[in-house]
Protein backbone atom coordinates (compact mmCIF):
# COMPACT_ATOMS: atom_id res chain seq x y z
CA UNK A 1 0.00 0.00 0.00
CA UNK A 2 1.04 3.56 -0.68
CA UNK A 3 1.68 5.27 2.66
CA UNK A 4 1.62 8.75 1.15
CA UNK A 5 -1.82 10.38 1.10
CA UNK A 6 -3.14 11.38 -2.28
CA UNK A 7 -3.26 15.07 -3.24
CA UNK A 8 -7.02 14.85 -3.76
CA UNK A 9 -7.62 13.51 -0.26
CA UNK A 10 -5.37 16.16 1.26
CA UNK A 11 -7.25 18.91 -0.59
CA UNK A 12 -10.63 17.69 0.67
CA UNK A 13 -9.34 17.37 4.24
CA UNK A 14 -7.86 20.87 4.13
CA UNK A 15 -11.10 22.41 2.81
CA UNK A 16 -13.39 20.48 5.14
CA UNK A 17 -15.22 22.74 7.60
CA UNK A 18 -14.03 22.63 11.19
CA UNK A 19 -16.19 20.90 13.73
CA UNK A 20 -18.77 23.32 15.03
CA UNK A 21 -19.28 23.58 18.74
CA UNK A 22 -23.03 23.59 19.30
CA UNK A 23 -23.01 25.26 22.70
CA UNK A 24 -21.13 28.28 21.30
CA UNK A 25 -23.80 28.67 18.64
CA UNK A 26 -26.50 28.35 21.29
CA UNK A 27 -24.90 31.05 23.46
CA UNK A 28 -24.57 33.30 20.43
CA UNK A 29 -28.29 32.88 19.60
CA UNK A 30 -29.32 33.55 23.21
CA UNK A 31 -27.18 36.70 23.42
CA UNK A 32 -28.48 38.06 20.14
CA UNK A 33 -32.09 37.36 21.17
CA UNK A 34 -31.63 39.23 24.46
CA UNK A 35 -29.99 42.17 22.67
CA UNK A 36 -32.78 42.31 20.08
CA UNK A 37 -35.36 42.34 22.87
CA UNK A 38 -33.54 45.14 24.69
CA UNK A 39 -33.22 47.28 21.55
CA UNK A 40 -36.61 46.53 19.97
CA UNK A 41 -38.33 49.71 21.08
CA UNK A 42 -41.69 50.35 22.69
CA UNK A 43 -42.79 46.72 22.63
CA UNK A 44 -40.08 45.78 25.13
CA UNK A 45 -39.94 48.91 27.30
CA UNK A 46 -40.86 46.89 30.37
CA UNK A 47 -37.98 44.49 29.70
CA UNK A 48 -35.49 47.33 29.29
CA UNK A 49 -36.74 49.31 32.27
CA UNK A 50 -36.47 46.42 34.73
CA UNK A 51 -33.46 44.68 33.09
CA UNK A 52 -35.12 41.28 33.13
CA UNK A 53 -32.71 38.35 32.93
CA UNK A 54 -29.92 40.76 33.82
CA UNK A 55 -29.11 40.97 30.13
CA UNK A 56 -27.35 44.28 30.46
CA UNK A 57 -24.71 42.68 32.71
CA UNK A 58 -23.92 39.35 31.04
CA UNK A 59 -24.62 39.58 27.31
CA UNK A 60 -21.57 41.59 26.21
CA UNK A 61 -19.02 39.53 28.20
CA UNK A 62 -20.50 36.25 26.93
CA UNK A 63 -20.60 37.37 23.30
CA UNK A 64 -16.99 38.58 23.55
CA UNK A 65 -15.95 35.25 25.09
CA UNK A 66 -17.73 33.29 22.35
CA UNK A 67 -16.15 35.46 19.65
CA UNK A 68 -12.70 34.99 21.15
CA UNK A 69 -13.13 31.22 21.40
CA UNK A 70 -14.30 30.98 17.80
CA UNK A 71 -11.35 33.10 16.67
CA UNK A 72 -8.89 30.92 18.59
CA UNK A 73 -10.34 27.72 17.14
CA UNK A 74 -10.14 29.03 13.59
CA UNK A 75 -7.20 28.52 11.31
CA UNK A 76 -8.03 31.48 9.05
CA UNK A 77 -5.63 34.44 8.97
CA UNK A 78 -6.40 37.67 10.81
CA UNK A 79 -6.76 39.57 7.55
CA UNK A 80 -9.82 37.44 6.72
CA UNK A 81 -11.56 38.55 9.93
CA UNK A 82 -10.47 42.14 9.45
CA UNK A 83 -11.90 42.24 5.94
CA UNK A 84 -15.18 40.73 7.11
CA UNK A 85 -15.48 43.23 9.97
CA UNK A 86 -14.72 46.08 7.58
CA UNK A 87 -17.48 44.85 5.26
CA UNK A 88 -20.00 44.67 8.15
CA UNK A 89 -18.97 48.12 9.38
CA UNK A 90 -19.27 49.61 5.90
CA UNK A 91 -22.68 48.07 5.28
CA UNK A 92 -23.97 49.17 8.69
CA UNK A 93 -22.66 52.69 8.19
CA UNK A 94 -24.28 52.82 4.77
CA UNK A 95 -27.65 51.76 6.22
CA UNK A 96 -27.36 54.33 9.04
CA UNK A 97 -26.44 57.04 6.56
CA UNK A 98 -29.37 56.09 4.30
CA UNK A 99 -31.85 56.21 7.19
Amino acid sequence: LNSKPSAERLATERNAPADRTAYLDLWRVICVAVMVASHAGAEFDLYTEYNMLGGQQWVLPIIMLVSGLCFCKSSLPVIHYSARLLAYFSLGSLFNWAA
